[in-house]
């Protein structure tokens, strides 16, 4: 019987244009090696809220001109007993991935590794905070009122943290918080494939934009919680 083997890995948030897409593209075929005649196929699919499109090669994405940042995709790769899929990050899974299965551990790390790399030399700067536990925090900070009215009981130097400002920006750190948790997708994308010759300033770090204006935000409000003490 023959073995099988697999290897799967998170990738960090990364942005590529068409010409990194087609190095992504080319070497990771490339690692499925020669096969003749045998089963192969190399497809790009790109998902949109009303249609799922396929692509055989690098150029027949260039040519749909679909003239938009795409964000849910997926890459798959077969030659006989040889497989990759990458894809984006999704509703069910955060996170962007790499997955080969193959013949051998080796070649499933190579192939793992080949997207890695891509993916670190093309990095967002924001890849480091997709981990953090947005939902705690988010719950912590909802019951930081209870935990001062507790508090305030036994230490009424505390109370003064209850007055109006102080509540509000208790609110506002709030909101800010769970609008980058709701929309964390849009906001920090797992990975794109962009046009940049198409965007204008804005429309490229429209995210980094919102997302920096929310942590202002949140940070302006613990600050304005502390200095009501």
């Amino acid at each position: 019987m023959k073995r099988e083997f697999s290897r799967e890995r998170n990738l960090p948030a990364f942005r590529i244009d068409h010409d990194q897409l087609e190095l992504l593209w080319t070497r990771l075929f490339e690692s499925l090696g020669e096969g003749g005649d045998v089963f192969t196929y190399s497809v790009l699919t790109v998902h949109s809220k009303h249609e799922k499109l396929t692509f055989n090669s690098i150029a027949e994405f260039v040519d749909a001109d679909l003239n938009q940042t795409v964000d849910n995709f997926s890459l798959s790769l077969r030659r006989e007993d040889k497989y990759i899929y990458m894809r984006s990050g999704n509703r069910f899974s955060y996170f962007s991935s790499i997955n080969a299965t193959g013949p051998s551990v080796a070649w499933c790390a190579g192939v793992v590794e080949t997207a890695v790399l891509i993916a670190q030399s093309n990095k967002r700067w924001y890849s480091g905070m997709m981990s953090l536990p947005l939902g705690i925090l988010i719950v912590i900070l909802f019951n930081l009122p209870f935990a001062v009215n507790v508090a305030s009981m036994k230490w009424p130097a505390v109370a003064s943290l209850s007055n109006r400002p102080a509540l509000i920006a208790w609110g506002a750190a709030l909101a800010s918080l769970f609008f980058i948790w709701l929309f964390r997708s849009k906001l920090m994308p797992s990975a794109l494939i962009t046009h940049d010759h198409d965007e204008t300033l804005v429309r490229k770090y429209a995210p980094e934009i919102a997302i920096v204006l929310a942590l202002i935000s949140a940070v302006l409000s613990v600050v304005q919680i502390w200095t009501e003490r």
